[in-house]
């Protein structure tokens, strides 16, 4: 497994290594600083691992063609959440295997299906269910995958009564529109929903409770969405009528500070700002704004900026770039950056007004290390829910965060910041760091030092 670089000049660099069967780390996980020493360094690779398992009945006969998910934890942002990794469906002995899964928690879970064979009066069905026997993923119990070891997950599953939920949608080409079905929170497995192609009509059964349908479809290169919601409470609910119809595009106006001129190079004055939407719950689809900027604007004028095709519902509102100082985010009388923002379906959603400042404030930072030639991650995690947390990738001691909306910071060094879900105060709660609270203008100074994940 050896290998060797000549010439290399010194200074921090990036090796990956890819092989069959393994899992390469993102390349920031793996930077090094080449100097006079050895430059001895080791690449992880990871081995792939599997999940195989049996869905029986409750007389303990196999279910066939239930379909099978695995979710596994990812951070993004800084924050937790629960994404896909894969899915299959049993074979006529109830068994199934994933593949190519990594190693750490997972959750998987059963998709509903009627019990066989299915017709009109077919009253009962196999219900979603997530390992052992929970209802949604918040209760399911966490798998933990070892590298290159199979994990067993076995089901049994007892029928539910079951009630039939059908209607039309239209308003997108026949045969090219998809549908699937989870519970009000966005916490039960989702579940396909079969349509017709030539007449797009749907029909399928679900247990008593609320629940919401997503119907999407894709006509002319625009994406056409909506959801409806569905309360089925001891009778079947027939007769719906779905309408597919582009979102909502929402205006988003930057309010630039009156110090803003053409002739400013760099700073808060000129960064454009990027919002992101996403929905509460385990599986969402961001909505990022999108801005060509107008160079012939004056001073002070909103640019124009716009959210594309937002389907009606709820959204946290976050702003993603690292360069603005951001005074407030706002639509009417709502504060977005520490509310949610509303949309309703048909409406035309009021704008979204960011308030840039000039006063921004900055934060020297040194960091403290008994090893210098280890590289590490900077974090930089704000307490206002709607500003994200940056992360900086260096090698050194001594930095400037710039850019900074008056507020209170976190700062932290860590040898590796993988899967470290650092958006969580909890999650950070051992991890040695520096609190600081910024003053319009203010210019502090902290001292933080690195933190070796794995070595504590």
């Amino acid at each position: 497994g050896g290998f060797q670089f000549e010439n290399v000049p010194e200074g921090q660099v990036w090796i990956s290594a890819q092989r069959p069967g393994y899992f390469t780390p993102r390349p920031e996980m793996v930077a090094f600083r080449v100097g006079s020493g050895s430059n001895n360094f080791r690449i992880p690779l990871t081995p792939e691992s599997k999940i195989t398992g049996t869905v029986l009945d409750g007389e303990g006969e196999p279910v066939e063609n239930i379909q099978v998910q695995v979710m596994g934890e990812q951070v993004l942002e800084g924050h937790k959440q629960w994404m896909m990794r894969g899915a299959t469906s049993t074979d006529e002995n109830g068994m199934f295997k994933l593949d190519g899964q990594m190693p750490g928690a997972v959750i998987v879970c059963t998709g509903a299906r009627p019990l066989l064979p299915y017709n009109a009066n077919s009253t009962e069905s196999y219900p979603a269910r997530c390992y052992p026997t929970a209802t949604d993923v918040a209760s399911a119990q966490k798998i933990e995958i070892a590298a290159g070891q199979p994990a067993q997950v076995d089901f049994t599953l007892e029928p539910v009564r079951s009630y039939s939920v059908s209607g039309m949608v239209s308003g997108a080409q026949p045969g090219r529109t998809g549908a699937w079905v989870e519970g009000i929170e966005g916490q039960q497995p989702s579940i396909g929903v079969p349509i017709n192609a030539r007449t797009g009509v749907f029909r399928l059964r679900l247990p008593n409770g609320t629940w919401k349908i997503h119907f999407q479809s894709m006509s002319g290169g625009q994406n056409l969405e909506t959801v409806e919601e569905v309360n089925v409470n001891g009778a079947d609910v027939t007769g719906l009528q779905v309408t597919l119809a582009p979102g909502a595009d929402i205006p988003v106006e930057i309010v630039r500070p009156p110090e803003a001129t053409e002739q400013t190079a760099t700073g808060p004055n000129t960064a454009v700002p990027v919002l992101r939407l996403t929905r509460p719950g385990s599986f969402n689809t961001a909505y990022t704004s999108s801005f060509v900027p107008d160079r012939h604007n004056a001073p002070n004028v909103p640019a124009v900026q716009a959210i594309s095709n937002v389907p009606p519902g709820t959204y946290n509102v976050s702003v993603m770039s690292n360069a603005v100082c951001v005074g407030s985010v706002s639509s009417g009388s709502v504060d977005l950056l520490r509310e949610p923002l509303t949309i309703a379906a048909g409406s035309s959603p009021e704008a979204i007004v960011v308030n840039l400042r000039a006063d921004c404030g900055s934060i020297d930072v040194t960091v403290r290390t008994d090893r210098p030639e280890l590289p590490f991650t900077l974090l930089l995690v704000p307490e206002t829910p709607g500003l994200d947390p940056q992360m900086h990738g260096f090698s050194g001691n001594s930095y400037t965060l710039a850019n900074l909306s008056p507020g209170t910071y976190h700062v932290y060094a860590v040898s590796n910041a993988a899967g470290l879900e650092y958006a969580n105060p909890e999650a950070m709660r051992d991890i040695p760091g520096e609190t600081v609270t910024l003053e319009a203008n203010q210019k502090a100074s902290v001292t933080v030092p690195v933190y070796e994940r794995g070595k504590q």
